[in-house]
């Protein structure tokens, strides 16, 4: 029974590892020239980023103040990486 716990363990442990790791999302239609250029794509939790010309309209949205994972809520931020807007966030 031991021995079938270890080998669980050791089967699991890259996965729970895997989930540790920061996490980069490209987008493939929203292209930048700046870090200025790219803003997230939803108004609460954005999961990516779009081009500030399709940024979407916050006025009057309330939004939560959770740290939802994957998403760009605890210091996720938006970026240009190779003319594609990104978004950048690490998993807690």
């Amino acid at each position: 029974m031991r021995a079938l716990a270890v080998l669980l363990l050791a089967a699991l442990f890259p996965l729970l590892f895997a989930a540790c790791k920061d996490h980069t999302v490209l987008s493939y239609n929203q292209p930048c020239a700046r870090h200025a250029d790219c803003v997230p794509a939803d108004c609460c939790h954005p999961d990516w980023c779009v081009n500030i010309e399709n940024a979407p309209e916050c006025d009057g949205v309330t939004c939560t103040d959770d740290c939802v994972p994957e998403t760009l809520d605890c210091g996720g931020v938006c970026y240009c990486e190779g003319g594609r807007c990104a978004a950048y966030w690490k998993n807690f």
